[in-house]
């Protein structure tokens, strides 16, 4: 079993500042000692621009750029792309990657990611990761991605958000992305909850990617940067969601997001992240292997 570590540092085009830390710091913590205790073979891939003179969207893009070529050549080594990266925009460049292999997406989120520049309050890029996979938005630079295309709405299930600006909000219930509240996944327990949409998911793809920005967790649980919001899932919740979805697809890789050490003053977060670092290489050597979840 081989993964490949894909380490972005980079948050809003800052080298290892704010959340662009959380990569560098689960390695320090840990992160790929686990994997190589568990006798995986573990390449490590850091992502880094091709400029000196770094600002927000150009450097976003071309880290886009170099994670879509990172994930081909794990692909074509036939190892498990595993992403850790400041920002969740890093998701478009990992699908992106995969290409032409077809797949739905799970993303794991307290906010929507779904805003555009015309629809943001704040211009923040990084809120508007789910609006470039479906085509809604910096498409001039998104059809530059090698491997590029628009992921369909109804590939998408969105799980945990509940943190919107108000068009966000809007534009989500207009489109044909499945939105999972974390209160239906307490109330209901994970594998009930997403019955229905991961079935209709079934229907059309095999493999999925699963993307985690570690802000869906409870920030009294564990507090992954400075945007978090009321509620949210524990740690236990999540990574119970994530068996139940490897119990009926194949997960074709996964990106674990937006840590800010700073945030983190009980290593509450860290745990919970190396926590799914280790449950996605166990759930992908399983499937390698042909045991399943």
């Amino acid at each position: 079993m081989h993964i490949n570590l894909i380490q972005v540092p980079y948050d809003s085009g800052q080298r290892n500042r704010r959340m662009g830390r959380g990569p560098f710091y689960f390695v320090e913590n840990g992160a790929v000692a686990h994997l190589r205790s568990m006798d995986i073979a573990v390449r490590e891939s850091i992502i880094e621009p091709t400029t000196t003179f770094h600002t927000e969207i150009e450097t976003t893009f071309e880290l886009l750029n170099g994670i879509a070529n990172q994930v081909q050549v794990a692909v074509a080594e036939n190892a498990f792309p595993l992403i850790l990266a400041g920002n969740c925009s890093s998701t478009v460049g990992a699908i992106s990657g995969l290409n032409p292999l077809p797949v739905g997406l799970i993303w794991f989120d307290a906010h929507g990611d779904f805003n555009t520049p015309e629809t943001s309050a704040t211009g923040f890029l990084d809120g508007m990761g789910l609006a470039m996979l479906t085509g809604r938005c910096w498409t001039p630079l998104t059809s530059r991605i090698p491997g590029f295309r628009t992921l369909p709405d109804t590939r998408i299930v969105l799980v945990g958000a509940r943190d919107f600006d108000e068009t966000e909000s809007e534009q989500l219930r207009k489109s044909g992305i499945a939105l999972i509240p974390w209160e239906e996944v307490r109330e209901k327990g994970g594998a009930a909850v997403l019955e229905e949409r991961l079935t209709a998911l079934q229907a059309v793809v095999d493999h999925v990617y699963v993307h985690v920005d570690l802000d869906v967790h409870d920030a009294e649980l564990a507090p992954a940067n400075h945007f978090a919001a009321p509620g949210g899932l524990r740690p236990d919740e999540v990574r119970d969601v994530l068996r139940s979805i490897a119990g009926r697809f194949t997960i074709a890789g996964t990106s674990v997001t937006a840590f800010d050490p700073e945030c983190d003053v009980d290593n509450q977060t860290l745990q919970a992240g190396l926590a799914l670092i280790k449950l996605f290489a166990e759930i992908a050597r399983n499937q390698r292997s042909g045991r399943g979840a």
